[in-house]
């Protein structure tokens, strides 16, 4: 990596509080260290001393550029001279006194937006990998860490957000970044990169299955274009350990879904305590009393038989409700998202729509498309719906043996017809067994 801008400041006693031990001979190398000014100063300045003790310890020959990760500016540039007048962490520090005087004042600066987004601790990804796979000019491997969040979430593309449970389908990787901010540029962009992904140890995404689905995202999209992801870890000083050590990314069985659409998937919300795929089916017809005012009303899909095909659910509360499906999924009337407790692996998961407030079964509609995959035999599939505890269920067939993206799915909502046989519109009455 170049410098490209240096800045300089005092940094007071910073250089007495810096004491450490350097670690044992390694091959001289070149790193890039990213971090995030969305989170409170405090925060950030305990990162960035951490960062700084980390630097002191480098090599003699060891380069690390430090950036500004979320306006994806360079701070400076932290060098090891090859000189014996440089063996101590003091020496170091003075000799390198701009960059870190840019990293205190950039930590001092920090703040956390006052808006939704952007979202606190955060990166721009793919556009910071990008800038730094361009400048990197050397033969050998980098290492880049990053600190901050790996969900990616634009103000100017709120679209694409990371939040509330949702991530890139797999079809954003069949893209360019013209089409998708998350898209792949080429396959061999980030050749030599080995990122390190170091998000903050408070994180709520800790454990949860929405972690697993992300350090998933980002390994097969750093991966689509050549770079390795090395670490995904809350543990800042382990990483540095890895970076020193040279560790290799761990091996995985994560394999891309075939398939282009661009869909931000949701998962199921924590509140919705049990899917409603595994959910014991009633034995008892729906009152019909319960059509009107049927509350907590639940929809599900699944299918078998064809894998990896891709089917859609779509449900309108009433005529005049929005739809939601995987491309809307959120609206007054309720919210779609994924299941995968139970559902085929990767990004082909069972779907549900959860409505808010009492729903006229009467007036709901209902329609499943087959989105993507070939099925010589069409596709079996099962449409649950769960009222106020009590779960139905009704198989049903798509004839179709190919998918279609999609076509004409809307307006088979609004005309109550299909004129396709990748579409089929199903009768929730049917399904709670009142026809």
């Amino acid at each position: 990596m170049k410098l490209v801008r240096t800045l300089s400041t005092g940094l007071g006693t910073l250089a007495l509080a810096v004491s450490l031990a350097l670690p044992g001979p390694v091959v001289a190398r070149d790193l890039v260290i990213a971090l995030s000014p969305i989170q409170a100063p405090d925060s950030a300045t305990a990162k960035v001393k951490s960062t700084l003790h980390f630097l002191l310890g480098l090599e003699p020959g060891d380069t690390a550029t430090v950036m500004d990760g979320y306006h994806v500016t360079t701070l400076g540039t932290f060098a090891v001279p090859e000189d014996a007048r440089y063996q101590s962490p003091k020496a170091r520090l003075a000799k390198n006194r701009a960059v870190a005087g840019a990293m205190m004042r950039s930590a001092k600066q920090a703040k956390v937006s006052e808006a939704t987004l952007p979202l606190p601790n955060a990166i721009m990804l793919p556009k910071l990998l990008s800038r730094i796979a361009e400048d990197h000019t050397g033969d050998g491997p980098l290492d880049v860490v990053i600190q901050g969040s790996p969900f990616y979430a634009d103000p100017r593309e709120p679209g694409f957000a990371m939040v509330d449970g949702r991530f890139p389908s797999d079809g954003h990787l069949a893209h360019g970044r013209d089409k998708t901010p998350l898209g792949v540029d080429t396959p061999d962009k980030y050749a030599r990169l080995r990122v390190h992904l170091v998000y903050d140890a408070a994180s709520p995404m800790e454990g949860s299955r929405h972690e697993e689905m992300i350090e998933r995202w980002w390994r097969l999209n750093i991966e689509a274009q050549g770079g390795e992801l090395v670490s995904f870890s809350n543990d800042l000083s382990s990483v540095f350990r890895r970076v020193l050590n040279g560790a290799r990314a761990p091996r995985h069985d994560d394999e891309r879904q075939p398939g282009d659409k661009l869909e931000m998937i949701r998962l199921r919300p924590v509140r919705i305590r049990e899917s409603i795929h595994e959910r014991a089916l009633s034995t008892t017809p729906l009152p019909e009393a319960a059509l009107s005012q049927a509350r907590n009303v639940e929809v599900g899909l699944s299918w078998v038989g064809c894998h990896p095909c891709d089917l859609d659910l779509y449900v309108r509360a009433h005529a005049g409700a929005q739809a939601l499906y995987f491309n809307h999924d959120e609206s007054p009337e309720g919210v779609f998202f994924k299941d995968y407790r139970n559902s085929p692996q990767g990004t082909g998961a069972y779907e549900t729509v959860a409505l808010n407030g009492p729903v006229d079964l009467r007036k709901l509609q209902i329609a499943v498309n087959f989105y993507h995959g070939q099925a010589p035999q069409g596709v079996r599939g099962e449409l649950r719906i769960a009222v106020d505890g009590a779960t139905y269920a009704k198989a049903f067939v798509v004839e179709a043996t190919s998918g279609n993206k999609g076509k004409g799915t809307k307006r088979a909502l609004a005309t109550g017809h299909s004129d396709s046989p990748q579409t089929v519109l199903l009768d929730p009455l049917r399904v709670v067994a009142l026809k």
